[in-house]
């Protein structure tokens, strides 16, 4: 069971998924935002980034085959990161698969964050022009994960997209 702290009842707590076909990269993704990691014992990783004493944001670190949890989360998220390799065309293949899925069951915010991790943004020419398909409440965008700003600045996307659709919506 995770426990969350000290969150409060009056306490506003806003939720968001992180999906990647590797552990390692949802981890390294939620630690570079959150102050504060749980894991529970369904492999779950869970961030607390307290944004005051009246806002928490946790981000969960989902897997993508995981019925039960896409349950208890996907439908009341402010939105969900799709993270990916951007060399690597399995990881690419799984992202567009996720992002289709997302698409077709929920009305969030999503953001498909491809990691270059290098300078270089060679990609062979089956991702370029492989057929994803952004839909109108999703964006496409390049980090590098070994670096902590460039990881925020996707979070800050997500932000941004959440004030635009609530500015949308009255």
């Amino acid at each position: 069971m995770v426990e969350f702290g000290s969150v409060s009842t009056s306490q506003r707590v806003g939720e968001v998924i992180v999906l990647s076909a590797s552990d390692a990269d949802k981890h390294t993704f939620i630690q570079s935002i959150c102050s504060t990691l749980f894991s529970s014992e369904q492999d779950v990783l869970v961030g607390d980034l307290t944004v005051s004493a009246d806002l928490s944001v946790f981000l969960y670190g989902l897997s993508h085959k995981d019925d039960l949890h896409w349950c208890l989360f996907a439908r009341k998220v402010l939105g969900m990161i799709i993270l990916f390799k951007w060399n690597e065309r399995s990881s690419f293949e799984q992202a567009k698969s996720l992002a289709r899925f997302t698409e077709m069951h929920f009305r969030t915010p999503v953001i498909i964050a491809a990691d270059t991790d290098t300078l270089s943004l060679s990609a062979p020419a089956e991702i370029l022009f492989s057929g994803l398909v952004l839909q109108n409440l999703s964006r496409f965008v390049f980090y590098n994960s070994d670096d902590q700003k460039s990881i925020r600045q996707v979070f800050a996307v997500l932000i941004d997209m959440l004030i635009q659709y609530c500015d949308e919506r009255g």
